[in-house]
């Protein structure tokens, strides 16, 4: 029998043999930059591989690991960071000849508290310049390097899938977590907002930006939002608290979703491609097999929600550019310049009644969770699967219809696996009253439990082999 390569082990498992003495850190490293030369040139999920840097961190952590001093669960494991997401000495260019050369002199809050974990981190994943759209190009799809991987963090989401690294950190302001995480079957976490520091992250629109994990499993995205979670006075909207239930151990997957009342966003459903709701359906026999009770909702407050992300989003992209477009115009691509470009157009009166709107339809989210006395709530995660390059534009639009409405109402949401739509994968997510975090990953970890679709490994290996 074959042994599973180093690579193929979850954050949990490889922290196991950590533990154990089975593999240490520097070996297991070494793995996954072997892993990178083989599927990178094919998948193109890097922008940049700190290969010197991550040996270092490796060989430090398995020399403090032998001295008896580990830090937990991701001391000694390889991540990777989305590059709009700052590196102390390491650039970080935001998929941008704007920012070309530009080198960070301190960590964002995330990659500090990552390293304080002793997590190594392996280099920097490629995002959609400046973190607008859903192409991500040159990042390819796993699953078929022919599709998109989706955006703007598909370069962390197909890393991930590829087994190039065991996790990585994305951002989400419209979906820019979960979209990639559906169309490369991994998990992805959106956070409620004040939950992870947002300093050292190239901001998009703030009120809207969240950093997040994305990961193999359930379990290792929990793993990764937990050590990331807490508060930090350089993020003005950070908040003291930590969710309910944070420090207490997850609930048995076997029982998890006994006697749960979960919502199915039917009108999000129904309105999916066929593949994608032949999927759906199937998930929701299997949580409701596991003794939950199913209640039927409709999305609130649609009419709402596109005219006021579109005016909210624009506006403060623009104004996050500016500065650099004052001087620099010329260096970003057209179709970012455009949608930079039409942010400016938008006045304050049009973004002040974008953020009442915004308010009315977070008003609206909670009032569906709170009428029908919900834990949860299920949809599928985009409508249609990934497309070719060339299809972008035909999908673009529906890629964010079940996302974006979750980020204007700030609800915390999870995305995992469900199954396959023309051979390539679908996502569910499950979406929480804030804060309701630990709630989320018990509910999506039962899932998990009764499902394989986490374990379905990409066809990559194949193609490159070939």
């Amino acid at each position: 029998m074959t042994t599973p390569p180093l690579t193929s082990l979850t954050i949990t498992e490889a922290a196991q043999r950590i533990a154990s003495g089975q593999v240490t850190p520097r070996e297991l490293t070494e793995a996954y930059l072997d892993r990178i030369d083989a599927v990178d040139g094919a998948v193109r999920a890097f922008v940049r591989v700190d290969r010197d840097g991550a040996l270092a961190r490796a060989r430090s952590a398995t020399e403090e690991i032998a001295r008896g001093g580990s830090r937990g669960p991701l001391h000694g494991v390889p991540l990777a960071v989305k590059d709009v997401i700052d590196t102390d000495g390491l650039p970080t260019e935001y998929g941008s000849r704007a920012f070309a050369g530009r080198r960070p002199s301190r960590d964002a809050e995330v990659v500090r508290l990552l390293r304080e974990a002793g997590a190594v981190i392996l280099g920097k994943n490629t995002t959609q310049e400046c973190a607008v759209g859903i192409a991500c190009a040159p990042t390819a799809n796993p699953w078929n390097t022919a599709r998109i991987a989706g955006g703007s963090s598909g370069g962390s989401a197909a890393a991930v899938a590829a087994h190039a690294c065991a996790a990585s950190l994305g951002s989400d302001t419209g979906g820019s977590i979960r979209i990639p995480a559906a169309f490369c079957g991994v998990v992805g976490v959106r956070p409620t907002g004040g939950l992870v520091s947002r300093a050292g992250l190239l901001p998009a629109a703030p009120s809207l930006d969240r950093v997040g994990p994305l990961a193999r499993t359930v379990t290792d995205a929990r793993i990764l939002l937990d050590a990331i979670t807490g508060y930090d006075s350089a993020d003005p909207a950070s908040e003291v608290r930590r969710p309910a239930g944070h420090d207490t151990a997850p609930a048995a997957p076997e029982t998890a979703l006994r006697g749960v009342r979960i919502g199915v966003v039917r009108d999000w459903a129904d309105g999916s491609d066929p593949g994608v709701r032949a999927a759906f359906s199937a998930a929701e026999e299997v949580v409701k097999g596991a003794g939950a009770e199913l209640i039927d909702v409709v999305s609130p407050a649609q009419e709402l929600v596109m005219p006021a992300y579109r005016d909210l989003a624009l506006y403060e992209l623009a104004a996050q550019h500016r500065p650099a477009l004052a001087t620099g115009s010329h260096l970003y691509s057209p179709g970012v310049l455009a949608v930079i470009e039409a942010g400016m157009d938008i006045d304050e009166a049009a973004y002040a009644r974008a953020t009442a709107d915004r308010g009315r339809i977070r008003d609206a989210w909670t009032e569906l969770l709170t009428t029908h006395r919900l834990t949860a709530l299920i949809a599928p995660t985009v409508p249609t699967v990934a497309s070719t390059p060339d299809g972008v534009a035909e999908i673009e639009l529906r890629a964010g219809a079940f996302t974006i409405p979750l980020s204007m109402a700030d609800l915390p949401v999870i995305s995992q696996p469900m199954g396959f739509s023309e051979g390539l994968p679908v996502g569910l997510q499950w979406i929480g009253a804030p804060y309701a975090e630990p709630r989320l990953f018990d509910l999506a970890g039962a899932y998990e439990h009764l499902t394989d679709w986490h374990t379905s490994p990409s066809p990559i290996e194949s193609e490159v082999r070939s």
